[in-house]
């Protein structure tokens, strides 16, 4: 589904380092790493927003490397949501429908804040909601353009213990739901190891590959590995 080949970028002091990534179609992938790792500045490149110096992006086998964002069908979710503050819920979710001129807007729009959970809120200011609830609308409107990948970056770090549990399920159950291809970055160690997705690690600008040196990282970071991982290539 999602290939990216000896991918570099250099931004400042800090480099992405000849990364190669492969994600199946249908597959939650976890990029799990220290902050100030490169996640998002690969993330950023999978989505086309940073161009790589280097290197080749590919998804459904073609090669994505030189398309502008709205061009590669992938619903991004940023750390800040992005949300639109003058706007509903509902406008909110519906946003990227209208800038495409869908002609199923209400319909799609109506059945991601039932995905979501969130149809009694539908319009309501953003402001008024909690953190949990603005993430909720920040997946519901990544999702209503049908992506081919959902790009998560850091979606629980705005959240308290009790809301990223919540949210956790949520996140699993509209993965088990859409099918939807999901890339997702965090440095929250053990919540995404005690998870059943696979994993990757990223440090100092590259994935950690072999699989010794993955349970050298995490005992370092941890003392223990909770569970069997796979290397991201």
């Amino acid at each position: 589904m999602i290939r990216v080949e000896n991918l570099s970028m250099r931004l400042g002091n800090f480099a992405l380092t000849d990364v190669n990534l492969r994600v199946q179609r249908g597959e939650h992938s976890i990029i799990l790493g220290p902050i100030g790792s490169g996640k998002t500045t690969l993330l950023k490149c999978i989505a086309g927003i940073y161009r790589p110096d280097s290197g080749r992006i590919e998804m459904d086998g073609e090669d994505v490397t030189e398309l502008p964002p709205e061009r590669r069908n992938i619903g991004y979710v940023p750390q800040d949501y992005r949300l639109f503050p003058h706007l509903t819920v509902s406008e909110n979710i519906s946003f990227g429908l209208r800038v495409r001129r869908s002609g199923n807007l209400e319909d799609r729009t109506r059945a991601m804040l039932d995905l979501v959970g969130l149809s009694d809120l539908s319009r309501q200011c953003i402001k008024c909601l909690s953190e949990g609830q603005k993430q909720l609308v920040a997946l519901a409107r990544a999702l209503a353009i049908q992506p081919k990948v959902l790009l998560l970056d850091e979606p629980f770090t705005r959240l308290d213990s009790t809301a990223k549990v919540r949210l956790r399920r949520e996140l699993r159950r509209i993965h088990e739901q859409t099918g939807v291809t999901i890339i997702h970055v965090t440095h929250d160690f053990e919540g995404s190891l005690n998870s059943r997705n696979r994993v990757a690690i990223m440090n100092d600008g590259r994935l950690v590959q072999d699989l010794s040196e993955i349970k050298k990282y995490l005992d370092e970071k941890l003392g223990y590995i909770p569970i069997d991982l796979r290397a991201g290539g």
